[in-house]
């Protein structure tokens, strides 16, 4: 996640063009997403190093 973006887009962002809650939501679910992915690429490319050698 990225605390920094959500903390500047409280904070900082000109209440006429300020994201809402449910942009808020959205983006927290795409960090997850992103995070979820790499993982998961981690864990399959960890495998195939590991039976490489083992």
């Amino acid at each position: 996640m990225n605390p920094p973006t959500i903390y500047l887009s409280r904070t900082q962002t000109d209440p006429r063009v300020k994201d809402g809650s449910f942009f808020t939501v959205m983006l927290l679910i795409s960090a997850l997403s992103i995070i979820a992915v790499g993982v998961l690429s981690f864990r399959d490319v960890w495998t195939q190093i590991t039976n490489l050698f083992g």
